[in-house]
């Protein structure tokens, strides 16, 4: 058998240059918002005070698109991004005393802090003392796992830019290894994706050791996606290379389905000779469907978003090429598990969300799809899932897939609280020790459940009432 290419998917287009989305978004708010007054050139890159000025005059909330200006292009590694956008002042002087006295007393908006996120960042010196430093960092990884859209966008920037200051990677370092590994903690997922930004080599050896001692086939594929991008920007010395080489060879041996399932992008990314001999194996060893989604099963789902576009009024912009079918094609098939989820984010700032969510509810409701694009709809929908939303994400919640009903229960905790959403999380009650376990605690966390309590004091295990603490002592979603 031919082995699979290593490049782009059929009909697969390189990605735009992120600020083309930037004006893309302010473009589509245009044409579909309540005025055209403010709209650009679609091919002149919108500025901070553009992006604002789209913001106000579309009534959208503080950050809508804005959020999405620095968090795109730290993402993408633009050289530029190493200083601000113009959407933040760099605090200065007594200044950044009083932003950071809001968030070492946990008081920090997003804004806040993205502003000690540039300051750190662009510091010559340390600004804080060590103590200061180990709080401000405590506190931001409090606040990023209740983050929602632009909220989340915003702090997560800031995470990376304080991630990415010298004289805080120690600090940081020690914080983050506190939560890589610990079964159920809520911030895990989160300090795992700040290894890829920490200068420290220490950081990648963190990294390899959470892959390698991972207690879950579903714990492998976030830690896995961290690799895959190190690898891709070379950022691996030899011997660590070496290292991830036998990891992922000593899973394919315990189990090659969870390697299809889980490490399918990381095997793409591979050295040569290792990567291209796995990929060939890979088809052959997916017992439980394919480790891609073909093109044709990607334009069954584009064709449902598009009709739903069209049936909701919606004016598009760039169809076929840069617009919400190349969007919604590269959040279900990019081999590119990065550039899956910063499609989901610049969908969620769109005017085309909720018809792209409504489509891919209908796709999930149809329970005919492959499992793999069913699993990637729902994760999409995660990104995009509003009020209107709930009653039809309520009736797929016993989707036979668990990782589709995974994804729908995180979606729920996107969206505002709701008595009858409530009752029907509590009542799911998933095996305390699967994947689907730890999203539901954090779905009644960032919802503020009456359930959280009884967790906190049940039966349960241990990690359970430790996140059901965590979520009690933190606070529910940041809107």
């Amino acid at each position: 058998m031919d082995a699979p290419s290593l490049g782009v998917l059929p009909g697969e287009v390189d990605d735009p240059p992120w600020e083309s989305w930037l004006a893309w978004l302010v473009a589509a708010w245009s044409r579909n918002g309540v005025t055209t007054v403010g709209s650009l050139p679609e091919e002149l890159p919108p500025t901070g005070a553009d992006l604002r000025r789209a913001e106000a005059v579309h009534g959208l909330p503080r950050g809508h698109l804005a959020s999405l200006a620095d968090y795109l292009r730290l993402a993408v590694g633009d050289p530029a991004a190493k200083r601000p956008s113009g959407l933040v002042s760099v605090a200065t002087g007594d200044d950044i005393a009083v932003v950071a006295a809001r968030g070492l007393a946990g008081e920090a908006s997003a804004h806040d802090w993205l502003r000690l996120g540039w300051s750190a960042y662009t510091a010559p010196a340390p600004l804080w003392t060590l103590e200061q430093s180990e709080e401000l960092l405590r506190q931001l990884l409090l606040a990023l796992p209740r983050g929602v859209r632009q909220h989340y966008r915003t702090q997560r920037t800031a995470a990376i830019l304080l991630a990415r200051a010298p004289w805080l990677a120690t600090p940081m370092l020690r914080l983050v290894r506190e939560h890589v590994g610990v079964p159920g903690s809520p911030v895990a997922s989160e300090a795992v994706g700040l290894l890829v930004d920490l200068p420290d080599p220490a950081a990648h050896d963190l990294l390899l050791d959470s892959l390698e001692r991972a207690a879950s086939p579903e714990e492998l594929n976030h830690p896995a996606w961290i690799c895959a991008q190190l690898l891709e920007r070379g950022a691996l010395s030899a011997e660590r290379r070496d290292r991830l080489s036998v990891i992922v060879l000593t899973w394919w041996r315990r189990n090659r389905t969870v390697v299809v399932q889980e490490m399918a992008e990381l095997v793409q990314a591979l050295p040569a000779g290792l990567g291209l001999a796995l990929a060939r194996a890979l088809p052959e060893a997916a017992a439980v469907g394919p480790y891609d989604v073909a093109a044709d099963q990607v334009e069954v789902a584009t064709t449902l978003v598009c009709d739903q576009v069209r049936a909701q009024g919606l004016v598009t912009v760039r169809p076929g090429s840069g617009g919400v079918t190349s969007l919604v094609g590269a959040a279900l098939s990019r081999r590119s598990a990065e550039r899956r989820y910063l499609s989901g984010h610049v969908l969620s700032a769109s005017p085309y969300g909720r018809a792209t969510a409504d489509g891919l509810l209908d796709l999930l409701a149809d329970g005919t799809g492959p499992a793999l694009l069913r699993q990637r709809a729902a994760r999409l929908v995660v990104h995009l899932a509003h009020e209107s939303h709930r009653l039809r994400i309520h009736g797929l919640l016993e989707d036979p897939d668990q990782r589709v009903r995974s994804a729908l229960v995180r979606a729920l905790a996107q969206i505002a609280p709701d008595p009858v959403t409530d009752q029907l999380l509590r009542a799911m009650t998933p095996g305390p020790e699967s994947a689907l376990g730890h999203t539901w605690v954090g779905a009644l966390g960032m919802t503020a459940s009456p359930g959280l309590r009884l967790l906190a004091t049940g039966t349960g295990p241990a990690w359970q009432r430790d996140a059901a603490r965590w979520w009690i002592a933190a606070g529910p979603a940041i809107r």
